[in-house]
């Protein structure tokens, strides 16, 4: 396991990455079970001889089953593809390897999981979330891979926790 105490960047930024618990924060355990795949993700897009996707798909099926586990892992790809499409800065994130940087949150994160934790719950912060995440670009990409990844993400059991 990764000993990082710094977040990840995917791409050069200037000054300091701000970060919170997730603890403090209101998201479940859906939400969480996604923030782990994105990070995944995240890795794979940064890092990609990593092969990090791989992964991203085997936590999904472990997370909420081999029915249900590729389909919420493709709709989180989806979403983080759609935030890469409109994004001009990079993101940042932790590393999902990291026992540690787990219980930690970036803003760019906490934007991403706070728009799908008011969609899932039909919150009136979604479109500040999204303007946010996208820099202030167009959102509608976005918010589509959102619905969708809200609606496959409603209702699901998780085999872990």
């Amino acid at each position: 396991m990764s000993q990082c105490s710094e977040p990840r960047r995917s791409d050069a930024h200037e000054g300091p990455i701000e970060f919170e618990r997730i603890a403090n924060l209101p998201f479940d355990r859906t939400e969480i079970a996604v923030l782990e795949i994105a990070r995944l993700f995240f890795l794979a897009f940064h890092v990609p001889q990593r092969c990090s996707w791989v992964a991203a798909f085997q936590h999904g099926e472990i997370e909420f089953g081999k029915a249900t586990g590729p389909v919420i892992a493709k709709s989180v790809l989806d979403t983080v593809s759609a935030v890469r499409d409109v994004r001009r800065s990079g993101f940042n994130y932790f590393d999902p390897s990291c026992r540690k940087c787990s219980a930690f949150i970036t803003h760019d994160e906490c934007y991403l999981i706070s728009a799908l934790h008011h969609t899932r719950r039909k919150g009136h912060a979604l479109q500040s979330d999204a303007f946010l995440l996208c820099e202030g670009r167009d959102v509608t990409q976005f918010l589509s891979c959102m619905r969708a990844l809200a609606n496959a993400t409603n209702g699901v059991k998780h085999l872990l926790h």
